[in-house]
């Protein structure tokens, strides 16, 4: 059955957007990155919540996924996004990723804490599979992130651009 996805369109008889609900039009892959973190804003989120897919034992859960592509499909998916935020994020200039956390919402402690959440999910935050190399860098990026969550506003010596 295609039912169109427009409420007003569906009375005036013509509609050319239409919904099928028996198939699904992306892949995993696709579907995690278009239906969820598209809407998690900042990289360092998007590795954040990709983080708290990992149970205890490392392993991505993902109900909604698993439920459309099956538990593999859907492991499979989160690992791949996982991987690509990570090498997004270090790829990022560090005064990059320091605007992004302090231009979002919230206070200078919600700002520390973000942090600290992802400092102390420790091995989590790193997909599997990925290099010692990359872990380092991440735990290098986190701590200077930290340092400059602690400090004062204002403290700097460096002038203003």
């Amino acid at each position: 059955m295609v039912l169109c996805a427009w409420k007003h369109a569906r009375n005036s008889g013509f509609c050319s957007v239409f919904v099928n609900r028996f198939m699904n039009l992306f892949s995993p892959s696709e579907d995690l990155a278009v239906r969820t973190l598209k809407h998690v804003h900042g990289t360092f989120r998007r590795l954040l919540y990709l983080a708290t897919l990992r149970d205890k034992d490392g392993n991505y859960r993902h109900w909604g996924m698993a439920h459309v592509f099956g538990d593999e499909a859907s492991k499979l998916a989160a690992q791949e996004a996982h991987r690509e935020v990570l090498n997004e994020m270090l790829r990022k200039p560090l005064e990059e990723l320091w605007r992004e956390l302090a231009g979002a919402e919230g206070t200078q402690g919600d700002l520390r804490s973000q942090i600290e959440a992802l400092a102390v999910s420790g091995r989590l935050v790193v997909p599997p599979g990925c290099s010692e190399a990359a872990e380092c860098h991440l735990n290098s990026v986190l701590h200077a992130l930290r340092e400059l969550a602690q400090a004062p506003a204002g403290s700097s010596n460096r002038p203003a651009a």
